[in-house]
């Protein structure tokens, strides 16, 4: 009777703490639909890849819906306008972003948006293309008010399909303080945007992109690249240098050049699709492959502004495989203190049996001082080291010290409160959009 009651009260903390962490929208006026009055929807008519709209606010568009900044050459659009079809993602607006057709740098922009360093954040918004047969694509920046650029996506493409696509990105700073919202387009035609969301994630991994799925292109298969699970290809994006042989570089991951030895970033990102490709990778369609010993330098894959709070117990875990299907990968992961330059070591030197399958390799950290930490992976010795599936959470209390907890909350009235967010004034409260 006694484990009975524990789990029925365990079950109700639990779902107390769901139902209290939906998390606070951080975009103000998110699909454009509060536009300070009435606004004409009787504007240019304006084809995009979802049918045929107008134009809105002005007969050419040029309105600015309150919360937001628009530079010249970015128009606002209805889908309820007499050639309006109401196909937008989320009400009757949406926002026509110049392409990358040489008209200048052309942004939507809003401002004082309250970010915490460490905390990770999930950033979505519905993008489809001006045209039905070519893509458009998809910057976004955060620029902080005294701090450097955040880019949370990067020429990310909208395909031209016929229907809008949900672009999504993680990122987290290091700087707490206010940022401006940037959206607009480097190249292909005008982009079109609605339904944007910037919230606090829920994500209990600590390491952003942790399996080289959000690689902005996207990365198409190039070069192939035997390894001991099978045949693979590099992976980039066609048009930079040496896309085709994986020289390619992702959010929220570094390739550390082999200083002193050469400049040269042997860490290649492969993939696990193409023609002729036999590999099947233990999360999604992506890895990267470190340099083994060979002699080259010392090359590290490497992640930066990861928060761990000292005497905390930490659970990392990581696929690791061998190119080689006769001999034995090694792999070494730290993590060094921003501030003390201080390295909590994770894996040392540990082997990768080369036996026609990867390993999934775990460790439990400690850190004895709270700070930002970079988290880097290598390899000293033997064949090249592949990698994929990342994981570094906090340690889960035991179930008996968690009921318990949750029940001390409950008695003290504090269950719901203390995990509510706090609303940011003039930013709603809770509403998830």
């Amino acid at each position: 009777m006694k484990t009975q009651v524990l789990t029925a009260t365990l079950s109700i903390g639990v779902f107390v703490a769901l139902a209290a962490t939906a998390q606070a929208q951080l975009i103000l006026n998110p699909s454009f639909e509060n536009t300070g009055g009435a606004v004409s929807q009787n504007g240019y008519p304006a084809p995009s890849e979802l049918g045929t709209q107008n134009l809105a606010g002005s007969y050419w568009g040029e309105y600015a819906v309150p919360d937001w900044n628009r530079d010249a050459r970015i128009w606002l659009a209805t889908d309820a306008g007499p050639d309006g079809n109401d196909a937008f993602p989320a009400g009757d607006f949406a926002y026509r972003v110049d392409g990358g057709l040489g008209y200048g740098d052309h942004r939507l922009s809003q401002s004082d948006i309250p970010l915490v360093a460490g905390q990770i954040y999930d950033f979505s918004l519905d993008a489809w293309s001006e045209s039905a047969t070519a893509h458009a694509y998809a910057t976004v920046n955060l620029v902080g008010s005294t701090s450097g650029t955040i880019k949370v996506m990067d020429k990310v493409r909208a395909t031209a399909d016929g229907v809008y696509e949900t672009l999504s990105a993680s990122f987290r700073p290091t700087t707490t303080e206010t940022y401006t919202l940037q959206v607009y387009s480097e190249q292909g035609q005008h982009l079109w945007i609605d339904n944007l969301d910037l919230v606090e994630s829920s994500t209990a991994n600590l390491i952003l992109n942790p399996s080289f799925e959000n690689n902005t292109g996207p990365a198409q298969a190039g070069q192939p690249r035997g390894n001991e699970i099978g045949v693979a290809h590099f992976a980039g994006r066609p048009g930079e240098t040496y896309w085709d042989w994986g020289y390619t570089d992702i959010p929220n991951w570094d390739r550390d050049p082999g200083y002193p030895v050469n400049t040269e970033k042997r860490i290649w990102l492969v993939t696990d699709s193409g023609a002729g490709a036999t590999a099947e990778f233990p999360d999604g369609d992506f890895a990267y492959v470190a340099d083994g010993g060979l002699g080259y330098g010392d090359h590290r894959l490497s992640q930066s502004g990861i928060p761990l709070a000292a005497g905390e117990q930490y659970n990392f875990s990581i696929d690791a495989w061998s190119e080689s299907a006769g001999a034995d990968a090694y792999i070494t992961v730290d993590m060094v203190a921003a501030g003390s330059g201080n390295v909590l070591s994770l894996l040392d030197n540990v082997p990768v049996t080369a036996d026609g399958a990867f390993e999934t390799l775990t460790a439990i950290l400690t850190p004895s001082e709270t700070d930002l930490y970079m988290l880097q992976i290598y390899s000293q010795q033997g064949p090249h080291l592949w990698v994929d599936n990342l994981s570094l959470t906090a340690a889960v209390p035991e179930p008996s010290t968690l009921a318990l907890a949750v029940m001390a909350m409950l008695g003290l009235g504090l269950g719901c409160r203390c995990l509510l967010p706090r609303a940011q004034p003039g930013r709603g409260s809770i509403d998830v959009v």
